[in-house]
């Protein structure tokens, strides 16, 4: 019996190493479980995409906020819905977007809801937010042949077998591979291991202060774009048709696809079988789904794009939808000009406070009121500051600062430019007035000042101080301004004169004295 015991001593030896290897480290650094995983490759020489990295962090650090509504979908949702602007009118709830992007597929929509619901079993809602412009059910959103994400997700998040080989160290292996990697981040830095994407660094920027909303980078010069403008009148199409029309006008038809099923020996429609799905999901958690879609450009009713859009198919998966699944809430299309997108799908980051506005209109329809409860905003507000600052020569969020050639340039180079420019932070509620003082580095003419103006939440700010030799401006910032949305800014700058630039060099909103 001892010799046969002798042969697993090693065995033994080496497990009982490895879990005080493993206490030790959770108990030096308590890391949350939903970040022992290896969801990020880290491949050497090898950048993370920007949405792996996004549906990284929205899993490991915002799965649990004590959600009462969960969003996830695409990119559209992403970019359009802030969960504070949204939470403002709708008091006692608590919204968060974990929408992420079309390379999840239907199949990672469902897999994101299933960690969101089973990490916040307090929800009460779960909204699907998708754009219905080539993002509708079908096989390349659904399939697993289709190299979706969600695949990955489920496997990491999900998967019972994989959680019991999961262990607290795996928190720290992007850390340990990068000096590994690159000789103690000699040749690559620790900020830029995983990716050189500056929208990421934005939106990590800000990622808890705004419960997984983030601006979108799609276009470059950071401007909303007429999507359409170079359609004629009659919606024809132009001789020299723009390669970005002409990709969207021959996309594959957007429609109500069918597939065969084996399993049953009968033709089913992704529509049914992917809303089904969804449907089966808010049933186990006992959460409202609601299904709402992105606005659209109006051009997109053009006959035009006839050959693009299966409108009629598209209708009656909704209406099939409705009436195998009452419960669900379906609501409806919305057209808004062209000159609100940044690109078809996406609203530009400018009407992003409407967009959101737009859904908590939709969601006040269906859900009851509720007592706003201080211990659901001392949960909201625990890691926010009474202070906002932003050096910006470092990743920060904002929209509309350019170079000199009119570009979006990296880090750290900004220059403001144009009619507008916005950036969006958060800070603690205190019920304390507060300033904003921004301070730059250059501006062209000794004028510059005056003409430069500000907006937080779309209340104007008035200047309380001008400083020329340190070149630094000084707003009051009204608490209603603030507090508007719960302590999520949007703070806008605008230019009388637009032939002037000005380098922004820091921002700093904090109480008065």
């Amino acid at each position: 019996m001892n010799s046969f015991i002798l042969h697993f001593r090693p065995w033994v030896t080496a497990l009982i190493f490895l879990g005080l290897i493993e206490g030790a480290y959770y108990l030096a650094n308590h890391p949350p479980r939903l970040t022992w995983n290896s969801f990020l490759q880290v491949n050497f020489a090898e950048y993370e995409t920007f949405q792996r990295l996004v549906a990284h962090d929205k899993i490991s650090t915002l799965g649990n906020v004590q959600a009462d509504i969960i969003q996830v979908g695409d990119s559209s949702g992403m970019h359009a819905v802030m969960p504070k602007v949204v939470m403002a009118s709708l008091p006692g709830y608590t919204y968060l977007n974990l929408g992420v992007a079309t390379n999840l597929g239907y199949s990672g929509y469902l897999n994101m809801a299933r960690i969101g619901l089973r990490e916040n079993p307090q929800a009460k809602c779960l909204v699907l937010y998708t754009c219905m412009i080539g993002a509708v059910p079908r096989q390349m959103l659904w399939h697993d042949t289709q190299a979706l994400m969600s695949e990955s997700i489920n496997d990491e998040f999900l998967r019972p077998a994989r959680h019991a080989i999961q262990f607290p160290t795996l928190q720290a292996r992007p850390s340990v591979l990068g000096s590994t990697y690159y000789l103690n981040y000699f040749l690559r830095t620790r900020e830029g291991l995983l990716t050189n994407n500056r929208g990421y660094f934005a939106f990590h920027s800000i990622a808890q202060g705004s419960l997984g909303w983030t601006r979108e980078t799609d276009v470059e010069g950071d401007v909303p774009n007429n999507v359409f403008s170079y359609l004629r009148k009659d919606g024809s199409v132009p001789p020299d048709e723009p390669p970005a029309l002409a990709g969207l006008r021959l996309a594959p038809r957007v429609t109500d696809d069918h597939f065969f099923d084996w399993w049953t020996l009968s033709n089913k429609s992704y529509f049914d079988v992917v809303y089904d799905a969804f449907a089966d999901l808010a049933k186990e958690y006992k959460v409202k789904l609601v299904l709402v879609f992105n606005p659209m450009p109006e051009e997109i009713k053009y006959p035009i794009f006839d050959n693009l859009m299966d409108w009629a198919a598209i209708k009656n998966g909704l209406e099939r939808v409705k009436a195998r699944h009452p419960e669900v809430i379906v609501t409806s299309f919305d057209y808004w000009p062209s000159e609100r997108f940044s690109v078809f799908s996406h609203v530009a980051t400018p009407f992003a406070v409407h967009s959101s506005q737009r859904v908590a209109d939709l969601l006040k329809e269906h859900l009851p009121p509720r007592s706003v409860l201080e211990q659901d905003l001392n949960q909201l507000h625990k890691q926010s500051s009474p202070e906002f600052s932003v050096d910006f020569e470092k990743p920060y969020a904002g929209y509309g600062f350019v170079n000199q050639l009119q570009q979006t340039p990296e880090f750290p180079l900004w220059l403001m430019r144009g009619k507008e420019s916005l950036v969006f932070g958060n800070i603690l509620p205190t019920g304390r007035s507060l300033q904003m003082k921004v301070s730059f580095d250059h501006f062209s003419g000794s004028d510059a000042f005056p003409d430069l103006h500000a907006q937080c939440n779309g209340i104007e700010l008035p200047i309380i101080s001008m400083d020329m030799q340190s070149r630094t401006l000084t707003w009051a910032l009204p608490t209603a301004a603030a507090e508007k949305y719960l302590g999520w800014l949007v703070v806008r700058f605008y230019r009388e004169n637009n032939s002037k630039m000005i380098g922004f060099a820091k921002l700093k909103i904090a109480p008065s004295n």
